[in-house]
């Protein structure tokens, strides 16, 4: 302490170092804040390379899946009825098939360009899940206007965080934001009355910002939790869309061993016959198919957050 600050304290009766200590603490929380904030923005970045690839990793998915409709569209009522007896066990259904199908590809058309980013369409079908909505006839193009997708979207979007925080799907969790804090200082001498209601306003700052670091803590344990679900979605749907190909073309040179020919032949025995399109033999393996593809539909519906 030099000798300014005991003339300064001295002539305050000590309210002078009572301020000089307030805003040293002050500071210090405002560093730590700082620090906090540059490695919360580093990693939203990162996340958001790693959301961008789940973007991309569900599209393929549908892309590939959408197969199975060229198969499926052939069933009739009864035979559909008998393949969802069997696949709603799993607690999945041809409709539900269909219905997941056609939001991934709403989603799809409605993202223009070839990147795929967490603000488009296209992301918020693939990170927060839409299944639900989409099943029921709601546009894809209104979901991104639903308030948690705005507050992710805004969240992940480029640019630092929104000033005043955002939310995660539902409402399950909450992301803080940082706004712009006063920097307080001390000018010229304070009497005690003064430097109370100083000390009084920094520490009001001083809360503000303790909830600034424990929301931005808590995000980067959210983040954290993202990556990791993330890669394992990444991983498990590379993994069973390479089943589901090898499958597809076994099941498909089962049904139709002589390609154009066998569907030739099996249009003729609908229409002409009126028989059914697909043979008892040929449902066994479309069930088998169809169990694979809800599979994957499973994680494709599934929301990241």
């Amino acid at each position: 302490m030099g000798f300014k600050d005991v003339m300064l304290n001295i002539v305050t009766f000590g309210a002078h170092q009572r301020v000089v200590n307030a805003v040293d603490g002050y500071e210090r929380l405002q560093e730590e804040l700082t620090e906090l904030n540059e490695k919360h923005e580093k990693r939203r970045q990162e996340i958001n390379t790693i959301l961008e690839n789940v973007i991309g990793a569900k599209k393929a998915a549908i892309l590939k899946v959408k197969k199975t409709q060229e198969i499926l569209e052939n069933l009739s009522i009864k035979q559909r009825d008998i393949i969802d007896e069997k696949i709603e066990s799993e607690n999945y259904s041809l409709e539900k098939m269909d219905a997941s199908i056609t939001a991934g590809d709403m989603a799809i058309s409605a993202t223009k360009g070839a990147v795929a980013g967490v603000s488009t369409a296209l992301g918020t079908w693939a990170l927060i899940g839409t299944f639900g909505a989409a099943s029921t006839g709601t546009a894809i193009s209104t979901l991104s206007g639903a308030a948690a997708s705005n507050a992710i979207l805004a969240w992940l979007g480029g640019g630092s965080i929104a000033a005043g925080g955002g939310g995660i799907a539902a409402g399950t969790a909450v992301l803080g934001g940082i706004v712009a804090i006063p920097v307080l200082a001390i000018s010229g001498l304070f009497q005690h009355l003064a430097a109370n209601k100083k000390i009084k306003q920094i520490r009001e700052e001083e809360l503000k910002i303790l909830e600034y670091i424990d929301s931005i803590k808590k995000n980067l344990v959210q983040f954290d939790a993202i990556e990791m679900r993330s890669k394992e979605l990444i991983e498990s749907l590379a993994k069973s869309l390479e089943a589901f190909s090898y499958q597809y073309k076994t099941v498909y040179k089962r049904v139709f061993p002589l390609g154009v020919v066998s569907k030739i032949l099996k249009n003729m025995k609908k229409t002409i016959f009126k028989k059914a399109y697909f043979s008892d033999k040929d449902l066994g393996y479309i069930l088998d198919l169809g169990n694979t593809t809800g599979f994957i539909l499973k994680m494709v519906d599934s929301p990241i957050f």
